[in-house]
């Protein structure tokens, strides 16, 4: 697995104009690089803030991707190392 093709709203095609999101892994806070090849993880441009263990940390809304489960939106802290990929909607 090495990442995803995306056409937009439209199936993919090789016509059709595209961008490849590679499976780049995560950085942790502790600076151990992880899931590289395996999942793919991308900030979104929506800040928001979390509650981690008690604590209220600045947080961004992230997707992550794998090839088992597409899609998936959730929070990070933003100590984390995520990809940045500057797609036009």
């Amino acid at each position: 697995f090495s990442g995803f093709w995306f056409s937009g709203t439209t199936p993919y095609a090789e016509s059709e104009p595209r961008v490849f999101l590679p499976a780049s892994g995560i950085i942790t806070v502790e600076g151990e690089s992880i899931n590289r090849g395996y999942v793919c993880y991308y900030w979104s441009s929506r800040a928001t803030r979390m509650n981690w263990n008690g604590y209220w940390i600045e947080s961004a809304e992230s997707i992550s991707m794998s090839s088992s489960s597409p899609n998936i939106l959730s929070s990070e802290g933003r100590g984390y190392g995520l990809a940045v990929r500057c797609v036009q909607e």
